[in-house]
């Protein structure tokens, strides 16, 4: 995922750890990088929901803002742009088993995308497991087009 790894450069150029393994940060980066996603949320807010103009650029800006210190965030975490981007993959591969047995989306009132009955969110427990102790992801993968419980993953676990 080229975004993830343009912004691990740019952690890397500022001085900011990127860690090699996936981590738990200290208290005070955890906290720094929430504050840096919610600074970029509110900034969204205002222009989104509290200007009376609306203003698409500024719109597009937060978004982006928020993307970036979302792949900081990864990246402090530990999480290589390639363990990203199989992560994500996984997530959205899981997110298309939304549909109906129709197979159409199930919505609330909001518009929100409802999960059907009998749906499974994709299990990332088992998956980071693997990839701190260096068995899944240890060189770059395809994600699996089994999800949305991966059951590749499940055998190698024996479960």
């Amino acid at each position: 995922m080229k975004a993830a790894e343009q912004v691990r450069a740019f952690m890397q150029a500022m001085g900011h750890e990127t860690p090699n393994e996936i981590t738990l940060p200290g208290e005070a980066q955890r906290g720094l990088g929430y504050k840096l996603i919610a600074e970029e949320l509110e900034e969204l807010k205002a222009e989104a929901l509290d200007n009376d103009v609306v203003d698409i650029v500024e719109i597009a800006d937060a978004l982006i803002d928020i993307l970036y210190t979302t792949f900081w965030n990864l990246n402090r975490y530990g999480f290589k742009p390639h363990q990203v981007e199989y992560l994500f993959n996984e997530v959205h591969i899981n997110n298309m088993t939304k549909l109906g047995p129709d197979g159409k989306a199930i919505y609330n009132e909001q518009g929100k995308v409802m999960k059907p009955e009998g749906y499974k969110k994709v299990d990332l427990r088992s998956i980071i497991t693997k990839m701190r102790a260096g068995g899944l992801l240890g060189v770059q993968i395809e994600p699996s087009i089994h999800n949305p419980n991966n059951p590749e993953l499940e055998e190698e676990q024996g479960e």
